[in-house]
Formats: C-alpha cells, sequence, structure tokens
C-alpha cells in the first residue's frame, strides 16, 4: 500500500477546520488494511480514503493499528511542517495548549537527564537580555556555566513545559531553579538561577538554555 506523511499532503491545503464533535480525530493505520478483512467485512480502501470510513468500521480497526490525533495534536503537526498553513488563531489557540501543558517528570526521569547534562561540552546560553545581563554582571564563561549546570540535582527540578516561542512552539522544556554560590573577584554571592532548557533544541554533546538568569523567588520543587 502506497502510504503517506501528513508532509506529503500539507502542500494541498488551503484551508483547515477542525470541529470539535465525535468527528474530531483522524486516523492512520500503519499496516495494509487488507489484514482487517477476514471476518470483519471491512471493504478495503485506499489509505487516503480511510477517514470516510464509518464510525463503526473504524471501530473493527485494531487499536494497536491507530493513532488518534486531537484537534491540537493535527494542528501541531502541521505547524512543523509549515507555520504559514495556520491562520493567527489556530497559532495563538497552539499557544494556549502549550502554556497549560506542565507536567511533573518522574524523579528517575529528571537524575536520567541530569546524568546526561553533565556528559555535556558545550551549554549555548540564548542571546536573550536577560540571560546576556546576567552572564556579564558576574563575568561567567563557558566553563562557568557548564560547572553551574553540571551541580544542577534532582531537588532542583520545577517542571517541564512546552515552548510557546513562535520559533519553537511546542518545544519540550525543563526547568531547574537551583540556589548556587558564584564567585565575582573577592565575593561570594548566593544566588537562585532560573534554568530553562530546550530538550528537542540540544543533543548529546551541546545543550540549549534558553533561560540562564537569578531570580527572586524559588518556584515549588516536588523533589526537594
Amino acid at each position: 500500500m502506497n502510504r503517506k506523511h501528513l508532509k506529503d499532503v500539507v502542500d494541498k491545503i488551503d484551508c483547515i477546520i477542525l470541529m470539535n464533535n465525535v468527528r474530531d480525530y483522524h486516523f492512520t493505520t500503519n499496516e495494509d488494511v487488507s489484514l482487517y478483512e477476514d471476518e470483519q467485512d471491512i471493504e478495503i480502501y485506499p489509505e487516503e480514503n480511510l477517514l470516510n470510513l464509518t464510525d463503526s468500521q473504524l471501530a473493527l480497526i485494531p487499536t494497536n493499528q491507530v493513532h488518534t490525533f486531537t484537534n491540537t495534536e493535527l494542528l501541531d503537526r502541521i505547524y512543523k511542517i509549515d507555520s504559514n498553513k495556520l491562520s493567527i488563531a489556530q497559532i495563538q489557540a497552539l499557544k494556549n495548549y502549550y502554556n497549560s501543558c506542565k507536567v511533573i517528570m518522574d524523579k528517575s526521569d529528571v537524575e536520567d537527564f541530569l546524568r546526561k547534562l553533565r556528559m555535556c561540552d558545550l551549554v549555548v546560553v540564548t542571546e536573550r537580555r536577560k540571560n546576556l545581563d546576567f552572564i556579564a554582571r558576574y563575568h561567567l564563561g563557558n566553563d562557568e556555566i557548564l560547572n553551574i549546570l553540571k551541580q544542577v540535582k534532582a531537588s532542583d527540578y520545577v517542571e517541564n513545559r512546552r515552548s510557546i516561542n513562535i520559533g519553537h512552539l511546542g518545544d519540550n522544556l525543563i526547568i531547574f531553579e537551583p540556589s548556587v554560590i558564584i564567585i565575582d573577584g573577592e565575593r561570594f554571592t548566593g544566588l537562585i538561577i532560573y534554568v530553562k532548557i530546550d530538550i528537542d533544541e540540544s543533543n548529546g554533546n551541546t545543550y540549549v538554555a534558553i533561560s540562564f538568569h537569578d531570580t527572586n523567588k524559588q518556584d515549588f520543587r516536588p523533589y526537594a
């Protein structure tokens, strides 16, 4: 069967209208639908016509061969392929959704992330004013930034959320707020640093910190 990916058809989309009713999802299958013919009396449809199946016909497809997309997930996938296909209202809906997607990772997963972070060679801090001012104020180079991040503990973990930055909409972000002491000349300064790392933009050797600056308050930390 000729399989299609969303990116293969997105160029043909002129308008996207999503309805919040029983058909606010769509189905794709991973295997030939002929597998479902026996004892089920399902007419064999080309993959692009699967959306035309009735609810009763869809119900006969084994659940392990089906992925269900919500409206928001579909918008998310289309946005990552071609953001120009979405309206301003749809992009705002995605931002609102991601802004509400705050989750707490299991402590073991946080510790696993930190083990990988401690093995990295470079941290790229995005050039946001707050980050640049903080780094300049305490004369922090890459070695100092790395040293701070490699001392972060699971007890410093705050939460995960999704990016609402238009250039990285939906990226998985992880947030820590460690208490650190920075040696600036002869001064020892105790600070709380707000660290937000873009997991999707990071790899084994390089991590991207979109936030790296001091903060006046420390948020709730589930493993403190």
